[in-house]
C-alpha cells in the first residue's frame, strides 16, 4: 500500500481503506464516492455538568505541566499540555455509505473495517502523545440504523424499517465484530427492503 506522509493512497478501486476513508482530491481514480462521514464529536450534558464542578485551567480543559530534559545540557524546559480530563464522554456519529449491494462482497461488508479501525483506536490512542497516557478512549452506547433508499424519499414508514442493533456492555466492538455476520445480514435485509 503506498504511503504519502503518513497517509495512505492508492489507484485499487477495491481498496477498503481508500473506499471507507476516501482518496486525496489529487488522486484521479474513477470511484465511488467517500462511504463515511464522521460528524463532530460534542461532550455529553452529563460531562458538562461534571467538568462544570471541577476547578479546571479552562473552560472543559486541563492543563498538565510537562519538562523535557535536555539528555546532553541536562537543562530543563517546562511546557504546559492542555487536555480534556479522563472520563469525558462525546456524543457523535458516523454515517456510511452503502453503494454497492451485492449477494457476496459489498460496501456491507467493508462496514467491518471500519468495526477494526475502532479496536484499533480503542488499543491505541486518539489525537498526539499517546506515549504520555493521552487520548485513551473506549466506544460505548454504540448503536447501528440502516436506512433504505425508500426511507429517504417517503415511501416507507421510518419506524418500521430502521434497523437498531445496540452492543452489549462491555467491549461492545468486540462484541460487534464478533457478530459482524449477523449484523451484515440484518442490514442486508433492511437495505432490499425486507426488513
Amino acid at each position: 500500500m503506498p504511503l504519502k506522509g503518513d497517509i495512505h493512497t492508492c489507484a485499487d478501486i477495491a481498496c477498503p481503506v481508500c473506499s471507507i476513508f476516501g482518496r486525496p482530491a489529487e488522486e484521479k481514480v474513477e470511484a465511488p464516492a467517500t462511504r463515511l462521514i464522521i460528524r463532530d464529536a460534542e461532550l455529553t450534558e452529563e460531562s458538562v455538568a461534571r467538568l462544570n464542578e471541577l476547578e479546571l485551567d479552562l473552560n472543559f480543559t486541563e492543563v498538565k505541566w510537562e519538562n523535557v530534559i535536555n539528555r546532553i545540557t541536562s537543562a530543563a524546559n517546562p511546557r504546559q499540555m492542555e487536555r480534556v480530563p479522563a472520563g469525558s464522554e462525546f456524543g457523535f456519529e458516523m454515517l456510511y455509505s452503502v453503494y454497492d449491494l451485492k449477494d457476496q462482497s459489498d460496501d456491507v461488508d467493508r462496514l467491518k473495517h471500519l468495526f477494526e479501525a475502532m479496536k484499533l483506536v480503542e488499543d491505541d490512542y486518539l489525537g498526539g502523545q499517546g506515549s504520555r497516557g493521552y487520548g485513551k478512549v473506549e466506544f460505548k452506547d454504540v448503536s447501528i440504523e440502516a436506512r433504505p433508499r425508500d426511507y429517504y424519499e417517503g415511501k416507507v414508514d421510518p419506524a418500521s424499517i430502521i434497523l437498531r442493533h445496540k452492543a452489549e456492555k462491555g467491549t461492545e466492538i468486540d462484541n460487534m465484530l464478533a457478530s459482524f455476520s449477523e449484523i451484515a445480514s440484518q442490514i442486508r435485509s433492511v437495505l432490499k427492503g425486507k426488513g
